[in-house]
Order: structure tokens, then sequence, then C-alpha cells
């Protein structure tokens, strides 16, 4: 692990990888600063609630009801119950400790990044790219970084699949470390365990003469697929879906859906994803290239998981695949596209006898990254910061404080809307009746009844 952030910082003082990912590490920091202003909001308050008034704070118990009465996703709930146990036992602020948490998870993106990469080139410039990608064009940034519940099952996922990567490269065999891993990864949603599962196979397709490491995964993901699969709060959340699984209806929805996000998300923003996948065959310019296959595990998991997600979810739910799940099905393309992307960049300059200076690599991925970062997608990070960021932050303060104060029922004025749409970082909120289901979170985690003030009341949080 040492050796690792050595190699990072290495990467990172380099000055050609400085300059090159300048822009890049621009817009992961704008990001951050966007973290900064992030706020509890309703699931998070759900599971709170519950983690402090019916488990005493205590996050294992809590993630093993969570198994038991709502889903299997047990690397996902402990990871939203212990960041609940955290905003307790931590002295700061709610609003501080959940914002740590959300720019934790960015910063885990980037080093995951460095690391499963590296299995094409050693790259922070890479890493930058890959992290921008992911955080920087998901369609819907909100559910997948500013929002607790929705990074745990969406983007968190990213960080532990591409560590597997990194590590089952690395050692080649079926230590305590990757046993691990592989059964985290699993535990954060089934598509995610399907990627994997896939990765898997296609590894020991293409290693068969050491058969025993594969086969010690191969039943360390079984057992944990099962886990996961079989949980009993999967039956139960699924009496409550009437969904027929209609394999051809689901078909139907996932073209939809496809369509919908070409038309509406990839259409509009082709001219940076083009820079993106530029940026990544640029950052390997010059480096040694590897045989395909060391590349092609991560790369055919990363690549299908894309229709597994896209096709999924509408055969379990019967109904179209929701944005929130849309950002790990796009984060899964584009992971895969910028590998194949990168290895093509080392590939193509060792079988050429172009004389290409050695600037010309780092000062493409600086071009492109000047272009995404004047990217009206990127954008909204900046815009969002400077016109409802400090607005934002102040309202929430403003409800928190009220809250806190008291035990009788209470009435709140409602939010300022956030401009611009699909939101960076408000989401849902609490209405008029009592029995809402925010308003139900939201009073459980204070212990009072909660309910939003009349639009006409004239009253107005005063920070």
């Amino acid at each position: 692990m040492s050796n690792d952030l050595e190699n990072i910082g290495v990467a990172m003082l380099s000055s050609k990888n400085t300059v090159a990912m300048a822009p890049y590490l621009a817009i992961v920091l704008f990001a951050m600063l966007a973290a900064t202003y992030a706020f509890p909001q309703t699931d998070d308050y759900c599971l709170f609630g519950k983690l402090k008034n019916n488990f005493g704070w205590n996050p294992f118990v809590a993630t093993a009801d969570m198994y038991h009465v709502w889903s299997g996703r047990f690397s996902a709930m402990f990871f939203i119950e212990a960041s609940g146990w955290l905003t307790h036992v931590l002295p700061l602020p709610l609003q501080m400790t959940y914002a740590a948490i959300l720019i934790a998870l960015v910063g885990a993106l980037l080093w995951a990044a460095y690391l499963a990469f590296s299995i094409v080139a050693p790259s922070m410039a890479l890493a930058a790219v890959a992290t921008v990608a992911i955080i920087g064009t998901m369609p819907w940034k909100l559910e997948g970084v500013m929002w607790l519940t929705g990074a745990a099952v969406y983007t968190a996922p990213f960080v532990a699949i591409m560590l597997l990567v990194a590590l089952i490269e690395r050692e080649k065999t079926a230590g305590a470390a990757t046993i691990v891993l592989v059964a985290i990864s699993v535990g954060f949603n089934e598509f995610v365990g399907l990627a994997v599962g896939v990765f898997l196979a296609v590894r020991f397709f293409l290693n068969r003469q050491d058969w025993r490491p594969h086969a010690i995964l191969g039943v360390v993901y079984v057992l944990a697929f099962g886990v996961s699969v079989l949980a009993p709060g999967n039956f139960v959340r699924s009496a409550e879906v009437s969904a027929p699984h209609d394999l051809v209806a689901a078909l139907g929805m996932s073209a939809d859906s496809f369509l919908m996000y070409l038309a509406n998300h990839v259409a509009p923003n082709w001219f940076m994803f083009a820079c993106l996948l530029i940026a990544a065959f640029a950052a390997t310019w010059g480096a040694k290239a590897i045989p395909f296959h060391r590349a092609m595990p991560a790369i055919v998991a990363f690549l299908s998981a894309f229709p597994i997600n896209l096709i999924g979810l509408p055969f379990l739910m019967g109904e179209p695949i929701p944005g929130r799940t849309l950002n790990q099905a796009h984060g899964f393309l584009i992971l895969g596209m910028l590998l194949v992307a990168a290895w093509l960049g080392a590939y193509v300059s060792s079988r050429t006898k172009w004389a290409v200076p050695p600037l010309v690599g780092p000062g493409v991925v600086f071009a492109t990254g000047l272009v995404c970062l004047g990217n009206p997608l990127i954008g909204e990070y900046t815009r969002t910061i400077t016109t409802y960021a400090g607005t934002w932050r102040a309202e929430q303060t403003a409800r928190h404080v009220m809250l806190s104060k008291g035990t009788g029922p209470v009435a709140v004025p409602a939010f300022s809307p956030e401009p611009g749409w699909p939101p960076v970082l408000r989401g849902a909120d609490i209405s008029a009746d009592a029995t809402y289901w925010v308003n139900s979170c939201l009073g459980s985690y204070y212990g009072r009844a909660v309910t939003l003030e009349a639009a006409d009341s004239g009253k107005a949080y005063k920070p």
C-alpha cells in the first residue's frame, strides 16, 4: 500500500504528468468542492434514523437488519450505515462528516483508477481522465456522487472493482485480500456482481494452466453472489413489485432506454466523449505495449456491464432503467472504452516508426482537458457552486438547527429550487403531508413530526 501511494505521488509530481493532467485534476477538485456543500437527503435520513433509534448506532446490526428486510447489497448497506455511525461519533457537524465521506470517495476513485489502468501503463494523467469520465459525465451527478445512498450503490462499486482488477493483476493468486475484495465487490449490487463474474470467467478462460486460484475465487464468488441475491430482504422487496419478469418486454424497454441515453446524453456531448478517448490514447503513447489478453478480462467485464445493467433492471422491475442505475451502466461503458483506448495508445506507439516528440502525448492530454474544462456538461459543478451551493448550505444548516431544537411537531420552509436539471446537489424534499415517506424519514432522524410550510406562508430561512 505504501509503495502504491509513493508511486502515485511520483506520478503526480512528474512535470509532464502534472501539466498534462492539470485540467482534469481541476475538474476532480471542482467535484470535491461541490461535495463540501452536500447534505444528507431522503434515504440517508431513513437509514440514519433507524441506525440511531433502532440499533443504537451499531452499523453491523443495522446492516444485518437491512439484509433481512430490504436488500442483499451488504457492502453498500454497510457503507451507508458505517457512514451514519461516523456522523455520530466524530465531533464534527453532520454536514462536515457527510461531505468528507463523499470527498474521500472521489479521491478513492482517482486512486483506484490509477491502480487499475496501470495494467496498461502507470499514468496519473490517465487516472485523472478516467475519474473525470465517471464523475464528470454521469447523467445524474447528485445520485452518483453527491448523495451518499446513491453513491454507495452506484459509484463506490467502481472503486471496489478497479481495485480488484489491479490486485488480481499484481498477485495472480487467490490471496486473502483478493478473496475479501471479490466478496465486497459482489456485495455492492447484483449487476456489479455479474460484471465481477464476467471478469473472473474471462481470466479463467485465458489462464487455464493454473486452475487452483481460479477455483478458489470462483467458489468465493458463487458464495458471495448467493448471499447477496438470496437475501431475505430481496424477497420482501420483490413482493412489493408486480413485474412479470418478461424478457421480451425487458428487451423493448432496454432498447428504448438505450436510444434515450444516446439521444439525451451521448449525442449532445459526443465531442467531449471523443476528447476523453483521445486523452486516454495519448496518455499511454510511448509506453511499452502489453499483450491484449492481460487487459481483456477488465475490458470485457466493463463493456458487458452496460447491457447487463440496461437489460437486467427492466427485467427484474418491469420499468425502464432509472437515472441512478444509468450512472452505473454509463460508468462501466466509458471505463471499458477508455481502457481500450489506453491499450491502443501503447500498442500503436510501440509499433509505429513515427518520430513523435515525447511531449506530444502530454500535450494532447492537456489540450483535451481544456476542452473538457470548458464543456457545459462539466460546467454544472462550477455553475452550481457559484449560483446555488451557498444558498443550499445555508438553508440546509438552518433547517438542521431548527429540527435539532425541540421535540414537538414542526413545519419548515421549503428550499430554494436548484437551477438546472438534473441537479447536482438537491434531490427530493419533504411535503405538506406528514405521512409522506421523506417526512417520515426526516422525522425519524430528528425525533419529531416534520411537515412543509405552505408556499404562501411568507416565511423563509434566515441563515
